[in-house]
């Protein structure tokens, strides 16, 4: 790049020559480089000494500049590639000062009335840069000088300075934001706030800092995933066991702070899913914490979840069903003592001949251990079976299957469903609280629901399955006795807590 006099000055950070040429007329502060930019751009974008020193001297220059009617707002014409992140193209000064973490510069620029609000094309602002680069010291900085609408400014994508810190990793600028009460719930273009982004980028120090000063947890982004579907749907496709352990920490972790998992409406088979997987730390959770049992079509089911005796069927299926299915007997026992039916479980399930037929056969999914441990799953399965098949419901059962049936009726949806085509189609994402919002959104969960009737508390426990008996310890699943109510304690201990 040619230079003038003043622009090798200003490169090396030479006060005195840049202050002898600006006031002897040999050269403006208002020409431009070979790129197209003025002095004042030079003076902050351009070489010269590190951090903190060069800051001093550049902020010196910058004096000069100024005092000689430089334009504190003037923009770069061109992109700088010595960001590693930020698209420098159209960033004004003060920008482009809290993007190298030039404080003493950011300071002065705002002293004599720099706007510090303007952005680039791509919407970015000296906040954003400075999050994005990791300079603290200007965040802090800006945090403090700034109103709250400019920290929650968000670029052309939708993105904050917030979802950048968390994408990012950038720890301290996150603290200081959340600290300054920026918005925790804002979305991007594709609806997800930045809890999804954390888990997104495996961000969980980030997802902890945000849940516990009361980021919701409850979202649902445009591809109808919620924070907790979205690690679900992530957790069934990890093979690794230490990778899965890891996932069902941030599972019960979102649980704990009141995730809803029927919030999702095109995810619902969140429990079929862990059942497939024989994940009873998380179907325990789930289960708590008010997953109905509802009965999904077997080809909407996720792959690799439906048994594969379902797989060429139409049938719907309930939890309990593909416990029975992939002969995971133990997690059937624990559903039979919660009562954690659907119609369909007391109805059909005792008779099915696709069931019988799994049971009864020789199965390639049989697990490992031997004949002798398949044929053992097998009789107590069988057992389970049986008992559905001749015991009749108690009157109780009968009343809370058929009240918990006709207040999730509408969560899940058929493909002949309008509703559901729509949803499937939905590109426009609101916030939970708009009153605007598409009846698939509005529609409240389970949950909501039973929390909204004024029910009885011992009622209300029972329909979302939050009693003692839903807490059993699941290392004793397979020891819950079959017909009988038995005495039940809740477990607190860590393989239940934190799989």
């Amino acid at each position: 790049m040619s230079r003038s006099e003043l622009s090798e000055a200003i490169g090396e950070q030479d006060i005195d020559t840049v202050k002898l040429l600006l006031t002897s007329g040999l050269c403006s502060p208002d020409g431009v480089n070979a790129d197209g930019d003025p002095p004042i751009v030079e003076c902050v974008l351009c070489g010269g000494l590190p951090y903190p020193k060069g800051d001093e001297k550049r902020c010196e220059i910058l004096k000069i500049l100024v005092h000689h009617g430089a334009d504190i707002n003037s923009r770069t014409n061109s992109r700088n590639f010595t960001f590693s992140l930020v698209d420098t193209t159209g960033m004004t000064v003060p920008g482009l000062a809290a993007a190298r973490g030039f404080i003493t510069c950011l300071r002065f620029l705002h002293a004599s009335g720099a706007d510090l609000t303007l952005q680039t094309p791509e919407g970015q602002t000296a906040l954003t840069a400075a999050v994005m680069e990791g300079r603290t010291n200007c965040v802090e900085y800006l945090v403090q000088q700034m109103p709250l609408s400019f920290l929650n400014h968000a670029d052309k994508n939708g993105i904050t300075a917030l979802m950048w810190a968390v994408h990012l990793g950038r720890r301290l600028s996150l603290e200081l934001l959340v600290a300054a009460g920026v918005d925790l719930d804002a979305r991007d273009k594709d609806g997800d706030t930045a809890v999804m982004v954390s888990l997104l980028g495996q961000n969980y120090p980030a997802l902890n800092l945000l849940l516990d000063n009361g980021a919701l947890v409850n979202t649902v982004n445009a591809d109808g995933h919620s924070p907790l579907s979205h690690q679900i749907d992530h957790q069934y496709h990890i093979r690794k066991e230490c990778r899965r352990r890891n996932l069902n920490k941030v599972i019960l972790w979102l649980l704990s702070h009141g995730a809803d998992p029927t919030i999702s409406r095109l995810h619902l088979d969140l429990l079929h899913i862990m059942v497939a997987r024989g994940n009873k730390p998380v179907i325990r959770g789930l289960v708590k914490n008010g997953c109905p049992p509802l009965d999904i079509k077997s080809a909407n089911m996720q792959l690799h979840c439906t048994p594969s005796v379902y797989e060429n069927s139409q049938k719907h299926l309930s939890p309990l069903a593909v416990a029975l299915a992939w002969k995971r007997s133990d997690i059937a026992r624990y559903f039979i003592a919660n009562r954690f039916f659907t119609q369909r479980d007391l109805v059909r399930l005792g008779w099915d001949k696709d069931l019988w037929s799994c049971l009864s056969g020789q199965d390639s999914e049989d697990s490992e251990g031997g004949h002798s441990a398949v044929d053992d799953q097998k009789s107590r399965v069988m057992e389970i079976v049986e008992l559905l098949a001749a015991t009749p419901q108690s009157l109780l059962n009968l009343c809370l299957v058929a009240v918990r049936s006709t207040l999730t009726r509408d969560l899940v949806y058929e493909e002949s469903d309008q509703s559901y085509n729509i949803a499937r189609c939905f590109s426009s994402v609101v916030k939970p609280t708009s009153k605007d919002r598409h009846s698939w959104i509005a529609r409240p969960t389970l949950r909501e629901k039973v929390k909204g009737l004024g029910l009885p508390s011992v009622l209300e426990r029972a329909l979302l399955t939050q009693t003692a008996c839903a807490g059993i310890c699941c290392q004793t699943w397979g020891e819950i006795p079959l017909g009988g109510s038995g005495e039940f304690q809740a477990c607190r201990c860590v393989q239940c807590q934190w799989g």
